[in-house]
């Protein structure tokens, strides 16, 4: 019995060629992150400190730029009370308008510093798009060396779109830190951890941060009790503030605050004990004696001082004996 037969489907030659490349380019692809992770890292780290660089340079005549329009503003309105306090003292201007133009100097002021704010903003550029992009493709990266980019651009960024999910990276990516890792990250990004971290339990900051949720505030404290130093000083000009991260890491391991959470509360607890065991080692290497005999042994040799060494009866101490005559004739 014979059947028809349809004619069987060809694709054009140019079609097979695109589909062929398109599964190659797909393979090579998925292929290229695992193969390349060290240089794609590079790559990407020097992008980001490239942008930290800027973002310095940027900040500091952003500073400079607010402190010189801040005088620009302060000047004028000291000299109007100035004038104003002489003339009153003269009797050349009323009681009443002294107190008027007194009562409201600190209200333009005020007015005066948001216009200052606002005018040096808009001097300050916005970070170039390979650091946003750089930044977006670290957050896709699960290799813990992208911690530290990712921590300064977080830190560095004026840009806050690719923020939440830096955030989620470095929920994943700090707790899987050793400590030799989290030391290498430097006291810079240590005092910023330490900053963040008293921030989360801010009230103002709590709508903000529940969105993130408690993972990066997990890898924090475990990164920081790893560092194992007691407090931090933050310097934000023109403020320096003082972090104690032994208060804080003590506070919610009692299940205050934060601490209510109780991933957080076995996590500060951890810190907590790595801080006082820390400090416990630094004193007792602090309390190291040099030995007396300085020719027996070096003076780079220290010694501990002897607990628990049992007592000697005073009647079985030994006594020097002479070897002069005289001495033995009296016996």
């Amino acid at each position: 019995m014979l059947q028809r037969t349809e004619p069987a489907e060809t694709l054009p030659t140019d079609a097979l060629t695109i589909v062929a490349t398109t599964t190659d380019a797909e393979r090579i692809e998925k292929a290229l992150p695992a193969q390349d992770l060290d240089r794609e890292l590079a790559e990407l780290t020097a992008c980001i400190d490239a942008g930290v660089t800027r973002s310095k340079k940027h900040f500091a005549t952003f500073q400079k730029t607010t402190m010189k329009r801040t005088l620009l503003f302060a000047v004028p309105t000291l000299i109007v009370l100035l004038a104003c306090y002489l003339a009153l003292l003269q009797g050349l201007l009323k009681f009443q308008i002294a107190i008027g133009v007194d009562i409201a100097s600190p209200f333009v002021m005020a007015i005066a510093s948001v216009f200052i704010v606002r005018w040096s903003r808009r001097a300050y550029p916005t970070p170039a798009k390979q650091v946003l992009l750089a930044a977006q493709r670290l957050t896709e990266i699960d290799d813990v060396r992208a911690a530290a980019p990712l921590l300064d651009a977080l830190r560095w960024s004026s840009d806050k779109t690719v923020a939440p999910q830096i955030w989620q990276a470095l929920g994943r990516l700090l707790p899987r830190l050793t400590a030799e890792q989290a030391h290498e990250l430097g006291p810079e990004r240590h005092s910023m951890l330490a900053s963040w971290l008293q921030t989360w339990d801010m009230r103002i900051n709590h709508s903000h941060f529940a969105k993130i949720g408690n993972r990066p505030a997990l890898g924090m404290l475990h990164v920081l009790g790893q560092v194992g130093q007691r407090s931090y000083l933050i310097i934000q000009p023109p403020m320096k503030i003082r972090v104690s991260l032994l208060s804080l890491s003590g506070k919610w391991a009692k299940g205050q605050k934060l601490g209510r959470d109780p991933e957080i509360q076995q996590a500060a607890a951890d810190c907590y004990e790595a801080l006082k065991n820390q400090t416990a080692l630094a004193y007792s290497s602090a309390q190291l004696l040099r030995a007396s005999d300085t020719t027996s042994s070096s003076p780079e040799i220290l010694l501990r001082p002897a607990q628990g060494v049992q007592q000697t009866d005073p009647q079985e101490l030994l006594r020097a004996t002479s070897t002069d005559k005289h001495d033995d004739t009296n016996v």
